[in-house]
């Protein structure tokens, strides 16, 4: 009875100890997170701000109907459980069977010519590989209709800030999936001298492209940088440059809207339940729960700490220029910044460092299209290329230029006024030069 009674008195008093050590942990995360937010106070958007600017919205009927077309040509936005099925392609202009194995039959090697056209310094087009060019031609018409509808419509997916890490998304990966289809087949009818045609197809990429340039998320502007890293290689290539399209592509303030998503990253580690942090929705057990609860003030010290570096990240980099040096805020070492207990923070940082370098790198791609179509036009109107002297001043890297000469066989070239690092990752990168051919006949 005695060793009983000990055993219990035992258990409570551990229990006890837990519990202060639990609270006191849990009042210093408290402080943690009002330091992040008064150092996001100084450095961009008030959280409030940020909500306005991205109030709550549902999947709209262009959206709908756009998964659907794409379903026909075998791209599937719906995300299935294990065992589940494909969704079934209904509405198509045209039945295509098994669409879906088809397409990833022929996916690796349309976006390899893809890739391998638009990392080419000079504007020609190879003919697609033949099983690339039969799926082209067999879905043709379905194609056209998804093509002819996102050129009309305007697809939004549902946005709602207010669930935290269980925000809603649009399937990114089958977006991308559909750009770099969309790209593919203005390169082709470009080929083909289907000018027109050709853009079109690039039409269709920028109306897709805007569903995804405004959104809060980080990820969502990675996937639309990488989007317009293909249009931006297309468009370079389209001659005659159709009008505007340029003014399009260079529309967006891609680097505010990066920085934007950033402070939506801090935003939600403040914000967030500390259990969406580590385990997705639906798949926390009973014992995860509980541990989810035992682990919560330290989570939420962790993100704190993280949204706080995040908040001196933007402030640093909202100063600089796509071709300046990045800021320590952003490349010092993760060891450096966050104590070794912080292992969320260590293991996440250094995806801010990668995705800087992409952006940054895609302000230059939209720069040079944008020039490359203003020699093409003025070419058009004058009947030769103009004289530039010593190139165009860049914008986005106001010390260097962007420099022009004349090539044998009626050819211009225009090249970057400096060497730069190569982008992370393993990612498209168009080439920061470009070699225009003369006039098509």
């Amino acid at each position: 009875m005695v060793r009983t009674r000990t055993y219990l008195f035992g258990l409570a008093w551990a229990a006890g100890l837990a519990a202060i050590t639990w609270l006191i942990f849990a009042g210093i995360a408290a402080i943690a997170g009002r330091r992040a937010e008064l150092a996001w106070a100084g450095a961009w958007l008030s959280f409030p701000e940020f909500r306005q600017r991205f109030p709550a919205a549902e999947t709209n009927a262009d959206a709908a109907r756009l998964e659907e077309l794409a379903a026909c040509v075998g791209i599937d936005f719906t995300r299935r459980g294990e065992g589940e099925s494909r969704r079934r392609p209904g509405g198509c202009s045209v039945a295509v069977s098994d669409s879906a194995g088809r397409y990833e039959a022929i996916r690796a090697a349309l976006i390899e010519h893809g890739r391998s056209q638009l990392a080419r310094v000079d504007d020609r087009f190879d003919p697609p590989p033949a099983e690339v060019a039969a799926w082209l031609d067999a879905q043709a018409v379905n194609l056209a209709a998804l093509r002819d509808h996102l050129r009309a419509g305007e697809p939004r997916w549902r946005v709602d800030l207010a669930l935290g890490y269980q925000a809603p998304l649009p399937n990114l990966l089958a977006l991308l999936s559909l750009h770099r289809v969309l790209v593919v087949a203005g390169g082709e009818a470009q080929r083909l001298g289907r000018p027109d045609e050709a853009a079109a197809w690039l039409d269709a990429s920028l109306r897709l492209d805007a569903a995804l340039v405004e959104r809060p998320e980080l990820i969502s502007q990675l996937v639309s940088a990488a989007a317009a890293r293909l249009q931006a290689g297309l468009l370079r290539r389209l001659d005659p440059p159709p009008p505007g399209r340029a003014e399009d592509l260079a529309e967006p303030d891609r680097w505010r809207s990066f920085l934007t998503a950033i402070e939506g990253e801090g935003r939600v580690h403040l914000e967030g339940d500390t259990g969406g942090a580590l385990t997705p929705q639906g798949e926390q057990q009973a014992l995860g729960r509980v541990l989810g609860v035992v682990s919560a003030p330290w989570t939420r010290l962790s993100l704190a700490g993280i949204s706080r570096r995040l908040a001196g990240a933007v402030e640093a980099l909202a100063v600089r220029d796509a071709c300046a040096e990045l800021p320590p805020a952003v490349t010092a070492d993760a060891a450096e910044l966050f104590p070794r207990w912080n292992v969320i923070g260590r293991v996440a940082w250094p995806n801010l460092t990668d995705a800087v370098r992409k952006v940054d790198r895609l302000r230059l791609d939209i720069e040079l299209s944008g020039h490359v179509v203003a020699l093409r036009e003025a070419r058009s109107r004058n009947g030769r290329w103009p004289e530039i002297g010593n190139g165009f001043p860049s914008t986005q890297c106001p010390a260097e230029r962007w420099l022009v000469r004349t090539l044998p066989g009626g050819r211009l070239e225009v090249s970057f006024s400096r060497e730069l690092p190569p982008a992370a990752g393993p990612v498209l990168e168009l080439p920061l030069a470009a070699m225009l051919s003369p006039p098509p006949r």
